[in-house]
């Protein structure tokens, strides 16, 4: 990972999850805006092994009590480089 890149942790409400979870950088990227946020990042480790099958994610959870009844709308934007698999919202 470049040095002038920092990674800050996970936003608020959210965890990272995954079965790799150790061979990726996950949290805000402060050296990015996008729409006038620092946007988050799931980043493969440079000097993670080639061969380590398996991912990283972002999750949150909510109480969905408030929701019931409604229609609920999810959006974001996906940026995706040097990407050999696949990439989900």
């Amino acid at each position: 990972m470049d040095k002038k890149r920092e990674i800050l942790p996970i936003p608020k409400g959210w965890q990272a999850s995954g079965d790799r979870r150790e061979y990726y950088d996950i949290g805000v990227d402060t050296a990015e805006v996008f729409d006038g946020l620092h946007p988050a990042v799931i980043r493969y480790r440079q000097n993670a092994p080639k061969e380590a099958a398996g991912f990283a994610a972002f999750v949150q959870s909510i109480d969905a009590d408030e929701y019931r009844g409604k229609r609920v709308k999810f959006s974001a934007t996906l940026k995706c480089e040097d990407c050999d698999g696949a990439v989900t919202v």
